[in-house]
C-alpha cells in the first residue's frame, strides 16, 4: 500500500469506469465519513499507460472512494497498486461494479454486454460467477437495445425495467420512440394512464409486427443485399430467442415494419412489371383504392351457380387476359373487369346469367339488371350532387337534415339514451322511421340541431374516435371512471340554449300512432 497526493490518482481513460451515475445523497454520506476516519479501504489502481503521465496511476476499482477525499480536500490517499492489462481493468471493473448496488438497469447492461462480448464469458458461466439467474442477464441484455429517448426515460424512472424490455423489441428508432409515447400516454383501454406491462405487450403485438404468413414473397429470397432474406434476418422473431426467449412459440414474426413495407412495395411492384410484360393493363395500390367499388373482381366466387366458380373461370383463360391487374395496400394481387367489360366476356363465352331460361325469362332478367345498373347511376349521382351542395351549406334546415339522417343511420341503443336525457317519450308502435321524431321536434334552431349530430355521433363513437372526441371537449375519459369508482357524483353539465321542449314549448306527449312531421 501507497500513499500519494489525491492529484496522481486520475479516473481510467483506456478504461473508463462503466458506472456513470453516482447518488448524490450517498456521495455526501461518504465526504462526511472521509473527513471524519479518512479512507479505510484503498482504492486499487495501476500505474498509467501514459508515457506523459508515467508518475500518475489509472483508478481500477474505488472511484467513489476517490471522489469522495477530492470533495473533502485531503492532500494523499492510500492505494493498492496492481500490475493489469487492459483487459484484466475491464473484467474487474464491471465484475466490481455488478456486485455494488445502486447501479442502474442501464449500467448492468452495458457491464454485462463487456464482459459476455469479451469472450470470457457465455451468460450461463457469468451467472454462476455472479450467483445470480441466467434470465436477469438475458432481460437486462434486452436494453442495450434501446434508444436514447427510452434509455433516458428508464434513468428518470418513468418507466420500468420491463416496459424498457417490451420497448426493446422494437429495432427501428424512430418507431421505438413513438411506442414510448403511446405507452406514458396510454389509451382509453387503460384509462388514458400509462401502459402497465400486459396492456404494452398487447399494443406492440397489434402495431409492431407483422407475421410473416402474410408475406407476398418468398422468405429465403435476397431482395437487396447478401444476409436480406426474412428467414436470416436478425429483425424476425425466430433469430431473436437468446435475448427474447419469449418468441419460443411464434418464432415467425417481422419487428420491422419498415423493412417489410419496403419489401412488400417491392414484391407488389415486381408483380406489376410482370404483368405489364405480359400486355396486361395494370392498377397502383392507390388506383385500386378509388376504383376498386366500379370494378369486379375475377377472384370472386357466383355462388349462386353450382360448385359456385369464380368468375374468372367462367369466362375463361383468353376473356381473362384482358383483365386490369391491380395490387392492393396488403400485397394482394387482384384481376379486375369493369361491369360491363366483364358481361361481354361472359357472353364471350358463352355463359348466360345464373339460372337463366331461354325466351322471354332472359328478357326480363335483362330489364331488371338494366333498371337496378339505371337506379344504381342515378344513386350515385344523386349522391355527389347531395356532397357538392353542403360544401358551402349551413343553417337549420341543413342541421335537421344531418340530424335525422345521423339519427336514422344510427343504432337504437344510442338513439334511446338520448331521448331518456332530455326525458322524452317515443312512440312504442311507431315506425322505426318516427321513434326519432320527438328528438327532431325538441332540437331548436341550428344550434340545437347541431348539438343533437355531434352527440348521436359521439354516443355511436368508439376506441379512438371517442377518445378524440374527448380530448377536443377537454374531458379525461380515465378522470370520469376514477369518479364513478369512487362513488363521486360526476359534475351536472348544463345545457346551454333551448330546454329539451318541442316547437310549441310543451314536452311532446306519448300519443298513439305515428308522430306528426
Amino acid at each position: 500500500m501507497l500513499r500519494v497526493a489525491v492529484s496522481k490518482v486520475r479516473p481510467s481513460v483506456v478504461c473508463p469506469n462503466p458506472r456513470k451515475h453516482f447518488d448524490g445523497e450517498a456521495m455526501n454520506e461518504l465526504v462526511a465519513s472521509v473527513k471524519s476516519v479518512g479512507i479505510l479501504q484503498p482504492p486499487l489502481v495501476r500505474k498509467s499507460t501514459s508515457k506523459d503521465q508515467e508518475q500518475e496511476y489509472e483508478l481500477v476499482a474505488g472511484e467513489r472512494r476517490w471522489r469522495a477525499a477530492k470533495a473533502a480536500k485531503l492532500a494523499e490517499i492510500p492505494i493498492l497498486v496492481a500490475e493489469l492489462t487492459d483487459s484484466e481493468v475491464v473484467e474487474m471493473q464491471h465484475i466490481e461494479n455488478l456486485q455494488r448496488e445502486g447501479l442502474s438497469p442501464i449500467e448492468e447492461a452495458e457491464s454485462f454486454a463487456k464482459l459476455i462480448g469479451s469472450g470470457k464469458y457465455t451468460a450461463e458461466s457469468l451467472a454462476a460467477k455472479l450467483g445470480i439467474d441466467r434470465t436477469t442477464i438475458f432481460n437486462r441484455l434486452k436494453l442495450t437495445r434501446l434508444q436514447k429517448p427510452v434509455r433516458e426515460a428508464l434513468e428518470k424512472k418513468l418507466i420500468e425495467p420491463m416496459i424498457a424490455t417490451l420497448l426493446a423489441r422494437i429495432p427501428d428508432p424512430q418507431l421505438q420512440e413513438k411506442c414510448l409515447k403511446e405507452a406514458l400516454k396510454g389509451d382509453w383501454r387503460s384509462e388514458s394512464q400509462p401502459f402497465s406491462f400486459r396492456d404494452l405487450r398487447r399494443h406492440i403485438e397489434e402495431h409492431y409486427q407483422r407475421d410473416l404468413k402474410e408475406a407476398k414473397w418468398n422468405l429465403n429470397r435476397v431482395m437487396e443485399k447478401p444476409g436480406d432474406s426474412c428467414e436470416a434476418c436478425p429483425r424476425r422473431s425466430g433469430n431473436m430467442l437468446e435475448q427474447f426467449p419469449e418468441f419460443k412459440g411464434s418464432a415467425n414474426l417481422c419487428t420491422d415494419l419498415k423493412c417489410f413495407a419496403r419489401k412488400l412495395e417491392w414484391a407488389s411492384n415486381e408483380k406489376l412489371e410482370a404483368a405489364k410484360r405480359n400486355g396486361q393493363k395494370t392498377m397502383t395500390a392507390a388506383e385500386f383504392e378509388k376504383k376498386r367499388w366500379h370494378l369486379q373482381d375475377l377472384g370472386l366466387k357466383d355462388h349462386s351457380r353450382n360448385g359456385s366458380p369464380t368468375l374468372k373461370s367462367l369466362i375463361g383463360p383468353e376473356q381473362a387476359k384482358k383483365a386490369i391487374i391491380a395490387v392492393d395496400e396488403e400485397g394482394e394481387v387482384h384481376e379486375l373487369m369493369a361491369r360491363e367489360d366483364l358481361a361481354a366476356a361472359l357472353k364471350a363465352a358463352g355463359v348466360k346469367p345464373a339460372g337463366a331460361s331461354s325466351g322471354s325469362g332472359d328478357a326480363q332478367q335483362a330489364l331488371a339488371r338494366k333498371e337496378a345498373l339505371i337506379e344504381s347511376q342515378a344513386r350515385e349521382q344523386a349522391i355527389l350532387t347531395i356532397r357538392d351542395k353542403a360544401r358551402n351549406a349551413s343553417g337549420p334546415a341543413f342541421w335537421e337534415l344531418l340530424a335525422r339522417m345521423a339519427c336514422r343511420a344510427a343504432h337504437w341503443d344510442s338513439v334511446r339514451p338520448a331521448l331518456k336525457a332530455r326525458k322524452l317519450k317515443r312512440e312504442e308502435d311507431a315506425d322505426y322511421d318516427d321513434r326519432f321524431e320527438p328528438l327532431l321536434e325538441a332540437a331548436e334552431g341550428e344550434a340545437g340541431r347541431r348539438e343533437l349530430v355531434v352527440e348521436i355521433l359521439a354516443r355511436e363513437a368508439w376506441g379512438n374516435n371517442l377518445e378524440k372526441a374527448c380530448e377536443w371537449a377537454g374531458v379525461k375519459l380515465g378522470d370520469l371512471v376514477k369518479q364513478i369508482k369512487a362513488g363521486k357524483k360526476t359534475p351536472k353539465v348544463e345545457r346551454k340554449g333551448a330546454k329539451a321542449q318541442s316547437r310549441k314549448g310543451k314536452k311532446p306527449e306519448g300519443k298513439k300512432g305515428k308522430c306528426k312531421r
